[in-house]
């Protein structure tokens, strides 16, 4: 969808790596794996499969290799 942009891996690394670097303690990736809302609650429908590194058919995207290392730095250094 044009409403929609791409987010390819290094905009995440990049976009974490910023926040990070500028005081961010937490991070959250807000739906890291995609599904269905109950009820049409969700604002583009049912669904909710845009982006999220995991797919709801469990598939990895390329973004979740990104994630899951930037998640081994934190980890690491705390």
């Amino acid at each position: 969808m044009a409403d929609r942009p791409k987010l390819y891996p290094q905009d995440l690394d990049l976009n974490t790596r910023t926040c990070v670097a500028h005081g961010m303690n937490a991070l959250n990736y807000y739906m890291f794996v995609a599904g269905e809302n109950y009820e049409e609650i969700g604002l583009f429908g049912r669904r909710h499969e845009w982006q999220a590194p995991i797919d709801s058919n469990g598939d990895l995207r390329p973004n979740y290799d990104k994630a899951r290392h930037l998640g081994s730095v934190f980890k690491t250094v705390g």
